[in-house]
């Protein structure tokens, strides 16, 4: 596997789990407005506009060092998709 394709991995791993957030954003508003938060708008734009932060940097590939340090997590995923390639399965 070429540097590249393990980067396109790790980007599109880590964009899919900003997706999921906002999934699950998207219900916490819900939750939230059941409950008769007293501002919860004024939250979920501060998290919305942290996303949308860790998502150009993923996109424009910051020099930012935490960002293009490597998740355990990422790279455990990664080496389940493509290790019974290289154990002949």
């Amino acid at each position: 596997m070429y540097k590249w394709e393990a980067m396109a991995l790790m980007d599109g791993l880590q964009l899919r789990e900003l997706d999921k957030r906002r999934a699950q954003l998207n219900q916490a508003a819900y939750v939230s407005s059941l409950t008769n938060a007293k501002k919860p708008q004024h939250e979920l734009n501060k998290i919305r506009r942290q996303l949308d932060k860790m998502e150009q940097e993923i996109l424009t590939h910051s020099s930012n060092p935490k960002r293009r340090k490597p998740n355990v997590e990422m790279i455990a995923k990664i080496n389940r998709l493509f290790g019974s390639k290289s154990q002949g399965g």
